[in-house]
């Protein structure tokens, strides 16, 4: 008997824990809670759903105004019924959201963390999304609670108003069916190089350079003037300190992209 009540009462804990862990309130609209959350956004960003995976789904992304992000589709994980997430039911499939996201990646100090990945799914890089407040926007919520897209916008341009563009950059896994390199030296001051072998034809590549907002700061038309014997070289001077995304392309051999994130300091 006093066994089955120790049962009964550590289930009841168990409850009212998960209860009131997930009960944490928060803001109620989304532009107070990019202005008054205390669980700090790894990633803002404006997109679309494209199908549910699991407890997640899909998000492709047409906009970054917070944060860093160099794949066009990322995986967000939803609740399994205790991690004090939303549900990937409440999200449609083909409708834009604005997210605002929390990174996955091990917290082996604090097991309970919001930003550990949970089961073999899910994995350090993909995101979830709090329950602790309003932490995304649908159109729907201009009949629901009154916030337009035009005050979300507004808010978006208050945290960050040089980040609202579009995110057109992906790190391609294969490129030219080659094992790429990564640039180096990163950081830098100022030169840097990529390793690109010598068969392949660099007569018209190209070469980006975007900015941590995705805004285009460089660009040059013909590769071959900056390649020499296996390796590319290219500069960043005159640009501030900061993250930059090289992009290059090869259109005659290839369409897929070389995409990696430098550091200028």
């Amino acid at each position: 008997m006093m066994k089955n009540r120790f049962y009964l009462l550590s289930f009841f804990t168990f409850i009212s824990f998960q209860s009131y862990a997930c009960s944490c309130g928060g803001p109620p609209t989304f532009c107070e809670y990019l202005n008054k959350s205390w669980v700090e956004s790894d990633l803002i960003v404006k997109g679309k759903k494209i199908r549910n995976i699991d407890h997640g789904f899909e998000f492709q992304i047409s906009k970054i105004y917070g944060g860093e992000e160099t794949k066009k589709t990322i995986i967000v994980w939803g609740d399994q019924g205790w991690l004090c997430r939303y549900y990937n039911g409440r999200f449609i499939d083909g409708e834009e959201y604005y997210l605002a996201l929390i990174r996955l990646f091990e917290d082996t100090e604090n097991t309970w963390a919001q930003s550990n990945p949970i089961g073999d799914l899910e994995k350090e890089g993909d995101y979830t999304i709090s329950f602790c407040g309003k932490s995304y926007w649908h159109h729907s919520d201009e009949e629901l609670i009154g916030e337009t897209k035009t005050q979300v916008d507004a808010c978006l341009k208050e945290i960050n108003p040089d980040c609202e563009v579009a995110a057109t950059f992906e790190i391609e896994i294969d490129f030219c069916d080659i094992e790429t390199s990564e640039p180096f030296p990163n950081p830098t001051s100022d030169k840097f190089y990529v390793e690109i072998p010598d068969t392949i034809n660099l007569s018209r590549g190209t070469a980006r350079i975007f900015d941590d907002c995705g805004k285009l700061v460089r660009q040059h038309e013909d590769l071959a003037e900056f390649y020499s014997s296996g390796i590319c070289y290219l500069r960043l001077d005159g640009l501030a300190d900061g993250f930059y995304f090289l992009d290059i392309n090869l259109p005659e051999l290839c369409e897929s992209h070389f995409t990696r994130r430098i550091i200028k300091k």
